[in-house]
């Protein structure tokens, strides 16, 4: 798991969930379809009613993901 991703959930682990899934299971096929997955990684900020408000696709940096998190799931500002 990318070292970001690790310090992000450290740091909001109280407000968001999570979730890391591995392509390469089995049982993940159904999820990639869903999600239409097409590049690794990506990343879907989902807010709690289960829409997607945003995706990132590739690496991205703490403070770029930190602000997406805090405006898109959490409606605040830094």
């Amino acid at each position: 798991m990318e070292p970001v991703i690790l310090a992000l959930e450290e740091k909001y682990d109280d407000e968001v969930a999570f979730i890391i899934v591995d392509v390469d299971h089995p049982q993940s096929e159904k999820l990639i379809e869903a999600f239409n997955v097409s590049s690794i990684p990506v990343f879907f900020y989902i807010d709690p009613k289960g829409n997607i408000v945003g995706n990132d696709i590739g690496s991205k940096s703490f403070k770029h993901m930190e602000e997406r998190i805090l405006k898109d799931l959490l409606g605040k500002k830094k």
